[in-house]
């Protein structure tokens, strides 16, 4: 059974890992995903890398990359959001 995991990867002085939610439904799990890239931006000041910003949605795993301050490669406070295609039995 093929399973969808949305999860978040925050560098903002320490890393933090956080599982935004597991869905058996790709259409839920793209959802989701979205909501929280552009929510973060929205509320929280983040911008899109202009170099990792993989919303296709077309591969087993993709990532976008998010910015603090809207400043390209603000190394010291970014986020990574993260779906990927797991396999469960």
């Amino acid at each position: 059974m093929k399973i969808y995991v949305v999860y978040q990867l925050g560098y903002t002085g320490s890393n933090v890992l956080g599982i935004l939610g597991v869905y058996s439904n790709i259409g839920e799990a793209k959802e989701r995903y979205l909501k929280e890239i552009e929510e973060n931006i929205k509320e929280y000041d983040f911008g899109i890398d202009k170099e990792c910003n993989d919303i296709s949605l077309t591969d087993k795993h993709n990532m976008t990359r998010l910015f603090r301050g809207g400043y390209q490669e603000n190394w010291d406070n970014y986020l990574e959001i993260h779906i990927e295609e797991q396999e469960v039995k």
